[in-house]
């Protein structure tokens, strides 16, 4: 529940004060109304991780974080570029699969998603900016 700025204080005080769950209701549909599309994607696919991906997820989240940073002020930068010399010191089948996981993980990154992956909404904001500015892919 949203408790920031003006409306989080009301919602709050109207709660505990005069037990009026108007506010607090309201904070909470709407971030179901978000969320659950998202949600609904994860749960429908399904999709495993491969044991690299778990292995490498810091390092996956350290990258994403980077790329979607250095992206802002080198808007040419693609993703599997990026992934390819990121991860160079991963062999075979591996390497494959983890810039796969990258390029999948920018593809589809939004700024609801993006705290899974310890990337701040912010940054996700202006990648989205730049990347509808330039003409280049938006990848939501």
């Amino acid at each position: 529940m949203a408790t920031s700025g003006p409306g989080g204080c009301i919602g709050m005080t109207t709660l505990y004060e005069l037990a009026d769950t108007k506010y607090p209701s309201k904070a909470i549909s709407e971030g179901y109304a978000i969320t659950a599309p998202s949600y609904l994607v994860a749960a429908t696919t399904k999709r495993v991780p491969r044991s690299i991906e778990i292995r490498m997820r810091r390092r996956l989240d350290d990258a994403d974080g980077e790329f979607l940073s250095r992206v802002v002020d080198a808007p040419a930068m693609m993703p599997n570029d990026f992934a390819t010399e990121a991860f160079a010191d991963i062999e075979g089948e591996d390497f494959d699969i983890i810039v796969q996981s990258f390029s999948d993980i920018i593809e589809s990154i939004s700024e609801v998603n993006c705290v899974a992956y310890g990337v701040e909404p912010d940054t996700v904001k202006r990648y989205h900016e730049v990347m509808a500015n330039v003409g280049g892919p938006a990848h939501r």
